[in-house]
């Protein structure tokens, strides 16, 4: 079935464990509330050498029973170039997240700077620039942790702005997609252009069609053959399915991805000096991103870190007690 996946999805529990060492490497965590179906997200898996724990949850305690167990995926990495080559190389239907770390020198402290940027989820081709405007953007940027309280306009405003992102500039986007296939295959099979310029004029009569039918992209051979298209829907339509496999699973992985809860937790080295993080706690801080903040645009958590440079200090102090000796030191007459 081709539908509209995004309308569609179950919540689930993610979080991202980062111990920074002073040499550059990383040791990185995951850990799921679901089985490895929701991993697909990340592309975690034994043979790339993670490490993997299934752990039964303890849900006793709580009112209603929210999980069964959880998994746990562990690797060391030698450095954050290593990290991307596995989870940031390009790909839209994984969940992408770049880390940079930065060790710089100053005279009396050595600083480490490091950032993890999850890579926006949308991939389709349709700009939102019509659909949102500079406002929209600057809500998002300013909302807070998940889990933590909105006021009442804040909450008018995001159900608004969850209304056209989904239901408005998400159908259409996915439209888009799903059109895209039919038309090549179209093409593929020697259509006359005239067929194919009635699709295009006729663009937006395809939309209304497809919104009648809930976004269920299954039936778009049979919405072109209703305005006037002559094709064989049964033989055309098995291969639309087909063609349309792949982009299936890219629609269905920003689905998974969009309803899920995040954690990231970065333990650094070093006392802290700067962070955006949602909390802190001695050198450990801590995001909770609502997707939104990573459905559009890509969204950067950075923490910078920093240690004395105590022979530095000792130099530079033996320096100054010498410079002010030659200065008061009794001159011979």
């Amino acid at each position: 079935m081709v539908a509209v996946p995004l309308l569609t999805s179950c919540e689930h529990n993610v979080t991202s464990e980062t111990t920074v060492h002073t040499d550059g490497s990383l040791d990185k965590k995951f850990v799921f509330d679901k089985d490895d179906s929701v991993l697909n997200i990340l592309g975690l898996r034994r043979e790339g050498g993670w490490r993997k724990t299934v752990q039964a949850g303890d849900s006793s305690s709580a009112p209603v029973k929210s999980y069964e167990y959880s998994t746990t995926y562990e690797k060391t990495y030698v450095s954050a170039e290593d990290a991307n080559r596995e989870l940031a190389a390009p790909n839209d239907s994984l969940l992408r997240i770049t880390s940079s770390f930065e060790k710089r020198f100053r005279w009396f402290y050595t600083y480490i700077r490091y950032t993890e940027t999850i890579h926006a989820l949308n991939w389709l081709r349709l700009k939102p620039d019509d659909y949102l405007v500079q406002e929209d953007y600057a809500f998002i940027e300013r909302l807070p942790a998940e889990g933590k309280p909105i006021s009442k306009a804040d909450e008018f405003y995001l159900s608004e702005l969850n209304n056209r992102m989904y239901d408005v500039y998400g159908m259409r986007a996915l439209f888009e997609e799903y059109l895209n296939v039919g038309t090549n295959l179209l093409k593929e099979q020697q259509l006359d252009q005239r067929w194919l310029d009635t699709i295009r004029v006729h663009q937006n009569d395809l939309f209304a069609i497809m919104k009648s039918k809930e976004g269920d992209m299954k039936d778009m051979p049979h919405a072109i053959h209703s305005i006037g298209i002559p094709l064989d829907t049964a033989s055309f339509g098995s291969i639309y399915r087909s063609r349309c496999r792949p982009l299936n699973g890219k629609t269905s992985f920003i689905s998974i991805a969009s309803e899920g809860k995040y954690k990231y937790i970065v333990h650094l080295p070093w006392p802290l000096t700067s962070t955006n993080a949602d909390s802190v706690s001695g050198t450990t801080v801590a995001w909770a991103p609502p997707p939104i903040k990573f459905l559009l645009k890509d969204y950067t958590m950075y923490s910078e870190c920093r240690t004395p440079n105590y022979l530095l200090w000792l130099l530079s102090g033996s320096v100054v007690i010498f410079t002010g000796y030659l200065f008061v030191r009794p001159r011979k007459r």
